[in-house]
């Protein structure tokens, strides 16, 4: 498997909304029923223009391809804090056929050496509750639990 990590370029605008709608569809099963899924990759669709027309000021997107194929993604943003340069894995994204095989990690790697050339010191990430192979995944990357966000539908 050869595999190509790189900085996005506005070249990669269809790569990079067919990657995003598949975190959409991944993500699916845990929405509300009541959730309007085609709008909401029309919307996913936009945001990536959006993310490739902005550049990079204050953020980040790496893509993934595998054998020349779109493969993956991680968009990050950096934010001053209290003195502190703080990296913000905003998603992260491998396709099933090279899922579990080492493609999030080297994503994470990339991102983090992006974020460390910045004067980055720390690197955070949310993760849904019931997202426990993620969970898994950033713990054995050395993450560790930050904080805890609670919901109640009203």
């Amino acid at each position: 498997m050869s595999i190509l990590i790189r900085q996005a370029t506005q070249d990669d605008e269809a790569a990079f909304a067919e990657l995003a709608c598949g975190l959409t569809l991944w993500n699916q099963p845990h929405r509300p029923a009541d959730d309007n899924f085609e709008q909401r990759l029309e919307q996913r669709r936009g945001r990536a223009r959006q993310i490739l027309q902005a550049g990079p000021a204050d953020r980040f997107l790496l893509l993934a391809f595998s054998n020349g194929q779109p493969a993956g993604y991680v968009l990050a943003y950096i934010e001053k804090a209290s003195g502190r340069i703080i990296g913000y894995i905003d998603e992260l994204f491998v396709t099933d056929p090279v899922r579990g095989m080492g493609m999030g990690r080297k994503l994470m790697d990339a991102a983090a050496s992006e974020l460390r050339a910045v004067g980055v010191s720390v690197m955070r990430l949310n993760v849904f509750s019931w997202n426990e192979t993620a969970r898994a995944f950033y713990e054995k990357l050395g993450f560790e639990p930050y904080s805890v966000v609670y919901q109640q539908p009203l």
